[in-house]
């Protein structure tokens, strides 16, 4: 059996010979790559989504805090922030500020990044027996279609007593509660946080991909049922909590540069698969669009044609 002929009856040795040939090309991460040719999925990009208080609300999530949500220029890091301020209330009271953004019923992969401040500083865990000013911290990316709520949330908690805070946890709508994702430790007040949450959805579940946090990576993988919100329209929506504390402390937190892509993935390839960060970069390279449309296939196991190679080959090298 000649090598091309080994090629055309072994799809993995195939794809593994592409995907290492386009590493060498583009070795970042997925998403980094912009659509350019008439084969790429278009990807949809929201960016600077905090430059514009009046397209934010506010939900007042648990008991009646006393919240402001405007545009400062101090602090930024592009002249002009979101601030979600708690100035009081009922203890406990938690801030929830929201922007809705328009349907898009095709898009199954979701990034959404941001930068993050708040002040004033506060201690972790209700140190030494006084209650920490920030209880926790929330981030969500949102996607509602025909009544079902996808949702990824993490959650910086601050408090929990005796289970390991401050920590970073999960929301899992089918069990109505966090989980931890295995990584502890505090964020300072009065300086900038940077965070991206990956995720997508795959044969009607959400798949929480992973999270990099100030430039550390942390692997999630993990699957959670949507929610059921019927008589809710479709729409995607971003969102940042502030938890307060008993006294309702008075914090601010400010948001910047907060960007949502969202796209279309492959029908048939799951988060999971061995190669599926490498084929969502061939797509985004405009090399193969895959085997199907309505809805969107890759066909990952099937056999390639050598005449099928050759026009990867050419788009990968000339563009």
């Amino acid at each position: 059996m000649t090598s091309r002929d080994s090629i055309k009856q072994n799809p993995r040795r195939f794809s593994l010979l592409l995907l290492l040939f386009l590493l060498t090309m583009s070795p970042g991460p997925v998403f980094t790559v912009r659509a350019q040719h008439a084969s790429q999925r278009p990807l949809s990009t929201s960016v600077d989504l905090d430059e514009d208080s009046a397209q934010w609300g506010i939900y007042e999530e648990n008991g009646n805090p006393i919240s402001e949500v405007n545009n400062v220029i101090s602090p930024s890091l592009d002249g002009r922030s979101l601030r979600c301020a708690i100035l009081g209330g009922d203890p406990y009271s938690n801030l929830h500020c929201y922007r809705n953004l328009p349907a898009q019923p095709n898009s199954n992969v979701f990034l959404m990044s941001l930068s993050f401040y708040y002040r004033p500083n506060s201690s972790f865990n209700n140190a030494n027996g006084v209650p920490s000013i920030v209880q926790g911290l929330e981030f969500t990316m949102n996607k509602w279609q025909n009544g079902l709520r996808y949702e990824w949330a993490l959650q910086w908690d601050n408090v929990d007593p005796g289970a390991g805070a401050p920590k970073w946890r999960y929301w899992d709508p089918a069990r109505a509660d966090w989980f931890d994702v295995g990584v502890s430790g505090g964020i300072t007040g009065v300086g900038w946080h940077t965070l991206v949450l990956e995720g997508g959805i795959f044969n009607g579940q959400v798949h929480y991909r992973r999270f990099i946090f100030d430039n550390t990576t942390i692997p999630l993988d993990v699957v959670v049922e949507p929610a059921s919100e019927p008589g809710e329209p479709n729409k995607l929506a971003v969102a940042v909590q502030l938890d307060g504390n008993y006294q309702e402390d008075t914090y601010e937190l400010f948001i910047d540069d907060l960007t949502l892509i969202t796209g279309e993935a492959f029908n048939d390839v799951p988060f999971r698969y061995w190669a599926s960060d490498f084929i969502e970069r061939l797509y985004q390279a405009g090399i193969t669009g895959g085997c199907g449309t309505s809805p969107l296939q890759y066909c990952p196991e099937t056999t390639v044609t050598r005449s099928q190679m050759a026009v990867f080959l050419l788009r990968g090298i000339h563009n």
